[in-house]
Formats: C-alpha cells, sequence, structure tokens
C-alpha cells in the first residue's frame, strides 16, 4: 500500500518556531517590514522583530538641518506629513501605554523633535508618561532642541528605565543644558554636545564601554582610569587638552588596552602628537577601527611633519583593521605641515583584512596612481579631495578591488559623474557624490549605464535599508557598535 507523501505546507507547519525565529533574526528591517503582515508565524516573529525598534518624528524640519543646527521659522513646513507624524506617534504612544506586551517588545526607541510650538511640549509630557511602560528598553536616542527634549530627558530615572544600556542625545544650540541623573550602569553615551560639569559622571560610570562625545569646549572627558575601561571611543568637534602633564592621545595610547575602535574627528593638531604614536607604537593590540580627522594647523607652532608618517608607522602592524580613515587637510600647505603625502598610501598593502577605507588625495601626480595600493578586500571606498576626477579614468580601471561596492568621491553631484564612475569602476553599486547617492540600476553591454539618485526621504531616514538593499552593507561598519542603534550617525 503506497504511503501518501506528505504536501509541502504540512512539512513547513512541522519546522519548530525556533527555526523560524532564527531564520527572522537574520532578516533585514525592510524583510521584516515586508513580511509582517503574512499569515505564517514568520510574519508575526518578523512583526514582533520590527516593532523592537520604534522611531517617532515630532515636526518635519529634515534631520540635515536638526544636525547643523538650523531651525529657521522660514523653512517650508509639510502641514499634511507633520499631521500624519502627529497621529502616527499618539497611536503608538496609546498602544505602549495600553498594550504592556507590546511595550515589552520594545528594545530601541528614536525621537527627532525639531519643533518649537507648544503642543511640542505636551507630546512630550504623554511620551515621558509612557517612558516606564517600556521595561525592556535597552537603548534611547533624542535629537532636536532643548525646549523640545527637556520633559523627555528628566523622565530618563533609573527607575523609569532599569535595563538602559545605551543612551544618545543631541542637542541643538551652544550651550547644552545640564543633565539630570542618568543611569549609571550605561554601557554606552553618545552626548552632543556635552556640557563641562556632566564629564564628571563619565568618568564615574564603571560600566562604561563605548563612548562617543562632541564637545564645543577644550576638554574631553579621558582620565586613565575610564580609559583602561573603554572599547570603543569616538571624540568629535572637541579640541585636545593639556592638563597635569597629560596629553589626549598619550592617555589614549598609553591606557587604552582594550580599544577596539578609535575615532577622533575635526582635530586641530598641537603639542606634536607623532610623538606619542612614536612612543606607544604597539598599543592598542586589538584595534579593528580607526579613523582620524585633522584640520590644517593655526599656526606654524602646531606644524607636526612627522604626524602622518608616524601614524601610518603605528598602523603597519594592525593587521586586524577592518575600517581606516586618514582624513587630512584639503589644502596642499596643510598636508605638508602634518606630513600628508604619496607615502602614506604605502601602509595600505600591509592591511590585508581592510573592507572600509576613506582617505584624502594628494596632489594631482600622486593621485592618478593611488588606486593600485588599494587592498584587494576593500568593498566600500572614501576619496575626498580635489582630484577625484582625475582618479576615474581607463588607465586607473585595472587597480580597484574587484568586490568594490560603496564609492565616495568628493565630486558635485549629477547623473552625469554618477554614471561616468559606474562605467569605469564596474563593479560599483552605490555611487555617493558628496551628500549625494545613486544607486546602479542596469549595466547592459552595448548602452550607457543607468542610475538613479535617492530620495530626500531615503537620504534622511532609509539610508541603512537601502545600503543593505543594495549589497553595501559593509559601509556600516565605520559606525561603532553602539552607532547600529541609531540612524544619526551614517558617515
Amino acid at each position: 500500500m503506497r504511503t501518501k507523501r506528505p504536501r509541502a505546507k504540512d512539512a513547513f507547519d512541522r519546522v519548530p518556531v525556533e527555526i523560524w525565529r532564527e531564520i527572522a533574526s537574520l532578516l533585514s528591517r525592510s524583510q521584516h517590514k515586508a513580511l509582517m503582515h503574512v499569515p505564517h508565524v514568520l510574519g508575526k516573529l518578523s512583526s514582533e522583530l520590527f516593532y523592537r525598534d520604534i522611531v517617532l518624528y515630532y515636526g518635519t524640519l529634515p534631520l540635515s538641518l536638526i544636525e547643523f543646527g538650523d531651525l529657521s521659522t522660514g523653512h517650508p513646513v509639510n502641514h499634511q506629513l507633520e499631521r500624519w507624524h502627529a497621529k502616527r506617534c499618539r497611536g503608538i504612544i496609546s498602544r505602549i501605554s495600553q498594550d504592556s506586551q507590546f511595550a515589552q517588545r520594545v528594545r530601541t526607541l528614536k525621537v527627532y523633535a525639531s519643533g518649537r510650538q507648544d503642543p511640542m511640549s505636551r507630546q512630550m509630557t504623554s511620551l515621558s508618561k509612557a517612558l516606564p511602560n517600556l521595561k525592556r528598553l535597552e537603548h534611547f536616542a533624542c535629537h532636536g532642541t532643548h525646549y523640545a527634549l527637556s520633559s523627555l530627558i528628566a523622565a530618563l530615572l533609573p527607575t523609569t528605565v532599569p535595563q538602559l544600556k545605551g543612551l544618545e542625545i543631541k542637542y541643538v544650540g551652544l550651550n547644552p543644558p545640564e543633565f539630570p541623573v542618568i543611569p549609571a550602569n550605561l554601557e554606552s553615551i553618545a552626548i552632543e554636545p556635552v556640557a563641562s560639569t556632566y564629564l564628571l559622571f563619565l568618568g564615574s560610570a564603571s560600566s562604561l564601554r563605548d563612548l562617543r562625545i562632541g564637545s564645543h569646549h577644550h576638554i574631553t572627558p579621558l582620565t586613565p582610569l575610564n580609559m583602561r575601561k573603554l572599547i570603543h571611543l569616538e571624540l568629535y568637534r572637541t579640541t585636545p587638552y593639556s592638563t597635569a602633564g597629560s596629553f589626549p592621545f598619550e592617555i589614549v595610547l598609553r591606557d587604552g588596552a582594550h580599544l577596539e575602535s578609535l575615532r577622533v574627528e575635526h582635530f586641530q593638531p598641537s603639542q606634536t602628537p607623532s610623538v606619542h604614536f612614536r612612543r606607544y607604537s604597539h598599543s592598542l593590540p586589538h584595534l579593528k577601527r580607526f579613523g582620524i580627522f585633522f584640520s590644517s594647523p593655526g599656526s606654524p607652532a602646531e606644524y607636526d611633519f612627522d604626524l602622518f608618517p608616524a601614524i601610518c608607522d603605528f598602523l603597519r602592524n594592525k593587521s586586524g583593521l577592518v575600517t581606516l580613515e586618514l582624513i587630512a587637510p584639503s589644502n596642499p600647505i596643510g598636508q605638508q605641515s602634518l606630513g600628508f603625502g604619496k607615502g602614506c598610501w604605502d601602509l595600505l598593502p600591509t592591511l590585508v583584512n581592510l573592507r572600509c577605507l576613506s582617505m584624502t588625495l594628494t596632489k594631482l601626480g600622486d593621485s592618478e596612481h593611488c588606486t593600485q595600493f588599494i587592498p584587494r578586500s576593500v568593498t566600500s571606498l572614501t576619496l575626498l579631495g580635489k582630484f577625484g576626477e582625475k582618479v576615474i579614468s581607463a588607465s586607473c580601471q585595472a587597480h580597484w578591488p574587484n568586490f568594490l561596492r560603496f564609492l565616495h568621491l568628493d565630486e558635485y553631484p549629477s547623473d552625469r559623474a554618477a554614471r561616468k564612475i559606474a562605467t569605469y569602476v564596474p563593479s560599483v553599486y552605490i555611487v555617493r557624490l558628496q551628500t549625494s547617492h545613486f544607486n546602479v540600476v542596469s549595466r547592459t553591454p552595448g548602452r550607457p549605464v543607468k542610475v538613479e539618485q535617492w530620495t530626500q526621504r531615503t537620504e534622511e531616514y532609509f539610508w541603512r535599508e537601502q545600503l543593505e538593499a543594495q549589497g553595501c552593507e559593509d559601509r556600516l561598519l565605520y559606525m561603532l557598535p553602539s552607532a547600529h542603534k541609531f540612524d544619526s550617525c551614517y558617515i
């Protein structure tokens, strides 16, 4: 007697929920969104995972205006979009307040508040009252004005969010407010701009492992004690200081034994930091991400002709590097004053595991041959400077890595320029020109390459999904682990 073969549907029904959960955990957020309404256990799991991360927008000013502190009332307001966001936010807050099961799913909450009117205060108060229901909230981020965020930040008490591990606060304005008491068990903190008195808290946070600080003051919250605990460090818009004979780079190199990531941005060199890179040439043995951005020295007294050579020698034995950013001043005089030249590119062949690279192009004669030094493992590349168009030519085509997927040049954005780049770099999927992105949508033999520019909404809100959809997720490696939870840290 022939046995009946089980139908495919029955076979899928017998797959344990744990297997489907493992499959769902490997999917991207955009895939979760596409599957969440499918009448299947995978759809239910996708819905749960999708709502682990919630983003609330109060106001319709673009995030780029918030980033640069431009909240001018002259910007046109989309009242229809504002009403849609207001309704959406009210619905989510109501669900959090009334549905404890839904509230306990939430792990990450991001709030962007660009409004200044009185309704903003009422909305923030409503959200503040809902925070205690988020018992399992692990990461919280908020960007906007002090006026909009004051009541929300005040609600961040240790008893309100007991499991909070990561916090990101970005205020608009040069004078940051004083912060209330924030849970001392945080593992990750990102604040810009930070108040000087708040540095005392940072120094006493025993559980802190990931620190990202933007400050307009002439101080940075670095001490030998907290440097010994840190794994990831990013300082941006800061000016190094010297106190009691200590210099920040000396503290980092001497005491950062566990550091895996180090980024210093918008930094004006002083007091010859090259000395410390020479002295501690074998420090930071676990380094995987390194990025440094220098401005032009303000005076000849700040010239350090050995700075970039010292940094390159320091990095030669760091074969585990996955991302590297060496950004020098764009002008030739600034580059010469810091020792940045063609010799810096000689470092690259030694970094066999490198996947993301950002470098400043040097003078015209050097930049045309720089691509031959780029490791074959690189999938994401940024070349900054005035000579980007010179490296996109038939003579350079053979030197591009075979698996290069993302290419960023400091050129004026246009479809024509993007098509040219996609033609000479046949492996690239996304071209970035200044702050604009272009997807390569088709390559047909005998026909021009077709590209499609990202919409403003994609640039502002959905860049992560677009990078993943185009196979350029390696671009996210630039971001420190905590930054993956927040959409404000795109490089």
